[in-house]
């Protein structure tokens, strides 16, 4: 399981890099103009500057046609590699399309061009199944790029993901820990190695029930929370007694 941050600000993206567990960013447009109308190119700016070349930026394009789709996605992709050098020198540009027929259509052209996808507001498991079936990008090869070599976030050979928004689930009273669940159990059932990131986590206790109920299919599950919530991460009462004694600053027993 690996951890998202949730956010389009600029601090807030530097302040997560400082946690090791972060794997890189999540966006939307709503989250952009809850930013302040911070731009894509003002999130990709702010992750370069943290030198987190294992990250990954996930950018939700317009819902629109195959052709718009593609074309924005692909500008978005042209901004990365130029604002990095490379599209291999990282972050990783994840585009986040709609589950319609011509998002569908846009995604496996994209997919063709070594682009990641990744299917958002997926709601229940007979979609989850529908939508899973993109072939992985093309590992990364010696090419005449010079690069190092791929970011770690280009290595899985099977990269692409699903978003469920867990939060959006229970506002209209469906079980979002539930439903992630049963597509996990789904996916692991057929062999699918799409990745599922659980979306809009608004609390602690949701993590913890969503991890609890995952069990062994949490290997393919990944969540997007907030930035108090991944600073939160490691801040058990338990945990902070320990390191207070080991500080020498609380009762060793």
């Amino acid at each position: 399981m690996r951890f998202f941050l949730d956010s389009a600000r600029p601090e807030e993206i530097r302040a997560a890099a400082l946690l090791p567990y972060v794997s890189g960013v999540t966006t939307n447009p709503g989250i952009l103009e809850t930013a302040g109308g911070v731009c894509p190119a003002d999130v990709i700016d702010a992750a370069r500057s943290t030198g987190r070349r294992d990250w990954k930026l996930y950018f939700q394009v317009a819902e629109g046609t195959a052709r718009s789709v593609i074309e924005e996605a692909t500008t978005l992709d042209r901004l990365l590699s130029e604002r990095t050098g490379s599209a291999l020198h990282g972050p990783t540009f994840v585009c986040k399309v709609l589950p319609t027929p011509d998002g569908l259509f846009a995604a496996s052209t994209l997919v063709a061009r070594g682009i990641e996808v990744c299917v958002t507001a997926v709601a229940n498991p007979v979609q989850a199944l529908a939508v899973a079936g993109f072939p992985h990008v093309l590992e990364w090869q010696d090419s005449t790029l010079e690069t190092d070599g791929p970011p770690a976030s280009r290595n899985p050979g099977f990269p692409h993901s699903i978003a469920c928004y867990v939060g959006r689930l229970d506002d209209v009273g469906r079980d979002g820990v539930d439903t992630v669940a049963r597509i996990a159990s789904l996916y692991a059932g057929y062999g699918i190695r799409t990745r599922i990131l659980a979306a809009s986590i608004r609390s602690a206790d949701v993590l913890a029930r969503l991890v609890e109920s995952l069990g062994k299919g949490s290997a393919g599950v990944d969540v997007t929370l907030s930035f108090p919530l991944l600073a939160a991460l490691l801040d058990d009462p338990v945990t902070k007694r320990a390191r207070q004694q080991f500080l020498g600053m609380g009762d060793p027993s």
